[in-house]
């Protein structure tokens, strides 16, 4: 039997979505999470997209009022070689670019607050994604990261 011990901790709609920015204590999965079903009401996953998640989480912390961590193992995730986030291809960067710079875009329109936390995740996701185009030289991405590239380049300045 599975003893539930470990630290509770409660965080406010900003402390969530400052967490869920910070990307260690809470991350951008939705599927290692307890939700109301009231809160997905008119929020869809994207179809035909990989890492969805980043942008469907940021939506559904946008509408609670507080959040609960307990960190204790409740589920247990199998890591396959060959699942999305393990395989590296222009497809999985390209789906992870633009949610990386959806969710920013959406949080500097509707979630201010949260600017400081906003810019270094966008930051720090950024320079991952630079790092997997250079190395597994996906020539076809570069154009599509000037985008980006602009964006750290204000946040930067």
């Amino acid at each position: 039997m599975l003893e539930i011990h470990g630290k509770l901790e409660v965080f406010n709609k900003t402390e969530a979505i400052e967490q869920l920015l910070e990307d260690e204590k809470i991350q951008n999965y939705v599927w290692n999470k307890l939700y109301k079903k009231e809160i997905f009401e008119g929020i869809r996953f994207p179809v035909g997209r990989n890492y969805e998640d980043i942008t469907v989480s940021i939506q559904l912390f946008e509408r609670i009022k507080t959040m609960a961590l307990k960190e204790v193992p409740k589920y247990y995730y199998r890591v396959r070689k060959d699942s999305i986030t393990k395989n590296k291809t222009t497809k999985t960067c390209s789906d992870y670019m633009n949610a990386i710079l959806e969710r920013y875009l959406y949080i500097n329109k509707n979630i201010p607050q949260v600017t400081k936390y906003n810019s270094y995740n966008f930051v720090t996701c950024a320079i991952w994604l630079y790092s997997a185009i250079v190395t597994y030289d996906f020539n076809e991405l570069y154009s599509k990261y000037e985008e980006i590239f602009e964006i750290l380049k204000n946040i930067m300045i």
